[in-house]
């Protein structure tokens, strides 16, 4: 796997790359929002994301982003050149950071220095930080054979998750080394009180872990009746269900119940046999009847399990040739993923079952979990540059659309006849105000309008009859002059207001003409600026293309690392099965002997009497 690595890194950066071809960037985005973003996309498992909104930053928080994600994708020594210079005060981030940097120093063989940040974190006891620190350590004491060690470690650490699972690895390093059981029972009923008082759904699989095991050193003690109080707080649906009932068995077989045994393994034989304890199960149900006296069932109950388990190297050889001919991601990962409502009805001979519950098997190792990890990132990335590469496709066919438009306008059409438009408005508008200005007020009767003309009127007709007396022919004169002014003063209010909305039309046309004219300038001016994105997107569609190519190599040499171990895994499950069937074999040969043997017997005491 050495040789992916720097392919690996180069490929980390592809989504942010891509991004920043196509112009889509949030560079416009404050820091905060863009370290906040990235932070997120590292909680959610999308380091490629986290990479992509931290681009170009070059502040602290922005650095130790940049840590963790090169360390999610595989990168330590990157992860840690990042970290160690961005690492500054003991806030929790930097906790954070500082964990992961000494397991990126672990993984570049740096223990010494792995360990002291371990044990920094460990005096700390930050949160789940700290637990895990503390779990580490005792992990490395474990290795190293210093069990006291490792105790005292996890005695130290608060209670949690992390220091349950550390305490569970120490009572099975208890039960490698010693014949008494006491130690290692002692350490699971610790880890079992470290969840007690824990309501996180999630920790029900370790849980389950510390009853099964629980149970088991039970057994290994000839103590039955504890293996079944553990084994009878293993639930009834799960993948450790089976591998729990199978011990169950056991200890009611130990006490000699074997009904209650057989009711046990019957139970555990409706799970894949994928599943821990189920094939063994099978085995168990032959050995019950034969236990109980029941010779017949006995044979019923072996030549069930050869039929089983015949079926089932089937299954792990017809697994095996989809491996070699679809890939292992594709023919276990992502078809098991698929699954819905037809896994629950599908009947457990079927390849739908056995293929979940073999994936489960395998991604119980760390190195399994890490190749499964590493092709799915692999595999998202390339989705993602599929994505943007038909996003510059059509990008690119827009573009070239728009050219061909403008390039074919030749301005003479409706445009031209609208700038003509703006400039005749705007000689009328000049007209107007001349002629605006050149008036002049005149006589007021003249220029009266609206009541105020007819009611000159009426005083012209008045003066006109010549019948007035001197003081009613003052009192017209007086009314007539009061109506001029009216006239005159209506006349310069309603010029004012002409002024008004001459210079509003004015500014609307300028501003036409503005615009007008910017739009003109960018008119022509367009396709060379099409030409010029034409050339961006091309360029990015390119270095799209290379990246996907260099994505297929290392894309291919995961994919060959993940099928190999898949196919000895699977290899390995095929030689176990094989197994079991020889032994089922054998075990309904003796039987058969057995018969054959009590028949004569019974035949020459009768022949005798």
């Amino acid at each position: 796997m050495s040789g992916v690595t720097p392919f690996v890194f180069r490929l980390a950066l592809v989504l942010a790359g891509s991004l920043l071809s196509a112009g889509i960037l949030a560079g416009d985005k404050p820091e905060s929002i863009r370290v906040g973003l990235a932070q997120y996309a590292l909680v959610v498992g999308k380091p490629t994301d986290a990479l992509h909104w931290v681009y170009g930053l070059q502040s602290d928080d922005a650095g130790l982003v940049r840590g963790q994600a090169y360390a999610d994708l595989g990168l330590p020594a990157r992860s840690e050149t990042e970290l160690e210079s961005r690492i500054k005060g003991d806030t929790p981030a930097n906790a954070s950071a500082r964990l992961t940097l000494a397991k990126e120093k672990r993984q570049l063989g740096k223990q010494d220095e792995a360990l002291a940040l371990l044990k920094q974190l460990h005096r700390s006891q930050q949160g789940a930080v700290g637990q895990e620190a503390s779990f580490l350590l005792a992990e490395n004491a474990i290795a190293s054979g210093a069990f006291d060690l490792a105790g005292k470690v996890l005695g130290a650490s608060t209670g949690g998750y992390w220091t349950a699972l550390g305490y569970l690895n120490l009572a099975t390093a208890y039960a490698r080394q010693d014949k008494d059981t006491a130690r290692s029972l002692i350490a699971l009923r610790v880890a079992r009180s470290m969840l007690d008082d824990n309501p996180d759904a999630g920790l029900t699989e370790l849980i389950q872990r510390i009853q099964i095991t629980a149970g088991y050193l039970a057994l290994r003690s000839d103590d039955p009746e504890k293996a079944i109080s553990f084994l009878n707080k293993v639930a009834l649906k799960g993948y450790r269900t089976p591998q729990a009932l199978y011990l169950h068995g056991l200890a009611e077989a130990q006490k000699e119940n074997y009904r209650a045994a057989m009711q046990s393994w019957h139970r555990a034989r409706k799970f894949p046999l994928g599943f821990p304890g189920a094939a063994e199960a099978w085995l168990g149900m032959g050995r019950g009847y034969d236990e109980s006296g029941y010779l017949g069932l006995a044979g019923e109950a072996y030549l069930s399990a050869i039929a089983a388990f015949q079926g089932e190297v089937v299954t792990l050889d017809t697994l095996m040739k989809q491996i070699r001919q679809e890939g292992g991601y594709h023919s276990m990962v992502l078809s098991a993923r698929s699954e819905d409502v037809e896994w629950f009805l599908a009947d457990s001979k079927t390849l739908t079952q056995p293929r979940l519950a073999y994936l489960m098997h395998f991604m119980e190792d760390a190195s399994a979990q890490k190749a499964v990890r590493r092709v799915a990132s692999l595999d998202a990335m390339e989705h993602e540059l599929q994505s943007r590469s038909a996003d510059l496709v059509v990008f690119r066919r827009m573009l070239e659309n728009r050219l061909r438009t403008v390039s074919g306008a030749s301005g003479a059409g409706d445009l031209e006849r609208l700038g003509h438009k703006i400039e005749v408005l705007a000689d009328r508008e000049a007209a107007l105000r001349t002629r605006l200005n050149e008036a002049e007020s005149g006589d007021g009767a003249a220029i009266a309008s609206g009541e105020t003309a007819k009611k000159l009127a009426q005083v012209r007709a008045l003066k006109a009859k010549g019948n007035l007396t001197a003081e009613e022919s003052a009192r017209v004169e007086r009314l007539e002059g009061v109506l001029k002014w009216q006239a005159q003063e209506q006349y310069d209010l309603a010029r004012r207001e002409h002024e008004k909305n001459l210079d509003v039309i004015a500014r609307s046309l300028a501003a036409a003409r503005s615009g007008y004219d910017k739009f003109e300038s960018e008119r022509r001016s367009a396709p060379d600026r099409f030409r010029s994105l034409l050339g961006r997107v091309e360029s990015a569609q390119k270095d799209v293309d290379r990246k996907l190519d260099r994505l297929a190599t290392v894309k291919q040499r995961s994919e060959e690392v993940l099928d190999a171990a898949l196919l000895e895994f699977l290899q390995e499950q095929s030689r176990v099965m094989t197994a079991h069937l020889d032994r089922s074999e054998q075990q309904i040969a003796h039987l058969y002997e057995y018969l054959a043997v009590s028949s004569a017997t019974g035949q020459k005491q009768e022949a005798s009497q």
